[in-house]
């Protein structure tokens, strides 16, 4: 396609301006501003007369300056008015013979108002032959505009993929953010651009584990943005990746109880460690239930002195938990290093209801607790008619340890 002879001959005139004028008025600037810098010292330091005379010379310097301001501001104007032009070229899809031909007399990274860069607007515009043009120039790739936004945000949120993959493969940073914290697939997700969605994530992917800080996943798990979270799933992000502090997605989901994005991330077969789960006793409403009885909870793993999650979910009180960890299967005689079992916190922290829940799942009172802590059992369970397994009641255990008269003292003793 051919440029129209009005927009070639502005582009022409603009060429030859910035290379005639644009380091000259610069430095006349400069020397105007010293002049009138002397000026100003000058006349302070002499009293004051009403009416100051100015040398001839200086006069006529002062002038001259004036005149080169003007200039200044004329080429200035074409700078700007030819900027236009480049602008225009490209996002039309002009000839590409003359933008070349003009590149080769102009600077490649040179911004408008916006400090939009021209790559910028062949990215914007979806322009693959401007855009590589470019960079084969040597654009830069990273540059910022007013927003925060690098020629690869333009570009994944129009869905221009072509130009995605020819910036990528430019080296243009992937997760960089705007200045209201979204990277290039983010503004990909919003616009529903799955294509190119799915091509920031491979390229994510395909990158050393030790540079990463945090993917686009980890960043969604923050900010419970659970939709772009289910279209990076979708799209091959892998949902057990870890950053460079050896933390997965749903770490920080749960960290900052986002309950939505928990449940995707589990949905989507996410791993429960034990430091999630430590993070989970932490959170309030959902979150906690949550991560205990997901499918991929690794509730064998214990803490350093062999607490168990079991154990955990009956120090925080949370009764529902313990019944759902008892479901699943967990041994309520699970011992610690010191051979606690969740029936000594839970007579520690007076939780009746939950000694009673323990009981009924099985738990061995005679065999493990002391008599203080079997009374503090019996206490909490004089009023609750529960058996266990076998068919023993609160009175049974310790009668099975005492004789009657011992045990009717004991209880007596207790209750008093």
């Amino acid at each position: 396609m051919l440029a129209e002879p009005e927009l070639y001959q502005r582009i022409k005139t603009f060429v030859g301006d910035v290379n005639e004028h644009f380091q000259d008025p610069r430095r006349q600037l400069i020397g105007y501003l010293l002049e009138m810098d002397k000026v100003i010292k000058t006349s302070q330091n002499e009293p004051r007369r009403t009416n100051v005379l100015l040398s001839p010379g200086l006069k006529a310097r002062i002038q001259k300056n004036r005149r080169n301001i003007l200039e200044l501001k004329k080429v200035e104007d074409k700078l700007t008015k030819g900027m236009s032009d480049l602008i225009q070229l490209i996002a039309t899809n002009g000839d590409m013979a003359l933008l070349e031909k003009f590149l080769n007399d102009t600077d490649i990274n040179t911004v408008n108002s916006s400090k939009n860069t021209l790559l910028h607007v062949a990215a914007e515009h979806g322009n693959v032959s401007a855009a590589e043009l470019l960079i084969c120039k040597g654009a830069k790739v990273d540059l910022q505009n007013n927003t925060g936004c690098t020629a690869l945000h333009r570009a994944a949120s129009r869905g221009h993929t072509d130009i995605v993959k020819a910036l990528i493969q430019a080296g243009a940073p992937i997760h960089v953010v705007d200045d209201q914290g979204r990277t290039p697939v983010h503004l990909a997700a919003e616009q529903l651009q799955l294509e190119s969605v799915s091509v920031l994530v491979k390229e994510e992917a395909s990158q050393p584990e030790s540079l990463r800080k945090n993917t686009f996943l980890h960043m969604a798990g923050r900010e419970d943005n659970w939709k772009l979270m289910e279209l990076l799933l979708q799209n091959g992000a892998p949902v057990d990746a870890m950053n460079n502090q050896m933390n997965t997605a749903l770490f920080y989901a749960v960290q900052e109880s986002n309950s939505k994005a928990v449940e995707v991330l589990l949905n989507a077969g996410a791993k429960v460690n034990f430091d999630i789960i430590n993070e989970a006793l932490k959170c309030s409403g959902d979150v906690l239930q949550k991560v205990l009885v997901a499918e991929n909870a690794d509730l064998d793993v214990r803490l350093s002195d062999f607490s168990s999650a079991l154990h955990l979910g009956v120090q925080s009180g949370n009764t529902s938990i313990v019944r759902a960890l008892l479901e699943k299967g967990m041994d309520p005689d699970i011992k610690t290093v010191k051979g606690f079992t969740p029936l000594h916190v839970a007579a520690h922290y007076d939780r009746a209801e939950i000694v009673a829940l323990l009981v009924k799942g099985g738990a061995q009172v005679t065999v493990t607790l002391s008599v203080c802590e079997m009374i503090q059992c019996v206490t909490l369970l004089r009023d609750v008619l529960l058996k266990d397994r076998q068919g023993r009641t609160a009175l049974d255990w310790i009668s099975n340890m005492f004789d009657f008269l011992t045990t009717i003292q004991l209880l007596i003793g207790s209750w008093s």
